[in-house]
């Protein structure tokens, strides 16, 4: 078992294009970009500084119906992270490369409009 990672942005804002920070107080899980497996690049991630999402109400589509969570899959409150700063990852090029559909959430997080939130959730 290890540490998993789905970034959910929030169509909302993205559909907007907005340079604004998000203002909603609701923020649908609809959109998942589930991460590949790394540790060094979710080390990256956490030294971003991730923001607490509360008091946002996080919904989340299950099996079981609409949820509505406040925290992870390990107890700790939800955070997010404007879609702009995951640019600031220096992708490595020598040695350890990421993974290729890591690559891509990563590039399609860069063409988002700046304030889009982006939700961690960690499993």
């Amino acid at each position: 078992m290890g540490l998993d990672l789905t970034l959910c942005p929030d169509e909302l804002t993205a559909l907007y294009g907005t340079d604004k920070p998000p203002t909603s107080d609701s923020h649908l899980g609809y959109s998942r970009l589930r991460m590949v497996r790394e540790s060094s690049l979710f080390i990256a991630i956490t030294g971003l500084s991730p923001q607490p999402l509360a008091p946002v109400q996080f919904q989340w589509y299950s099996d079981s119906g609409l949820l509505d969570l406040a925290h992870d899959a390990y107890g700790n409150p939800l955070t997010w992270l404007p879609a702009n700063v995951f640019q600031r990852i220096a992708i490595p090029t020598t040695a350890h490369t990421l993974h290729p559909w890591n690559r891509a959430v990563l590039r399609f997080l860069s063409i988002l409009p700046p304030a889009t939130r982006v939700v961690l959730w960690w499993d």
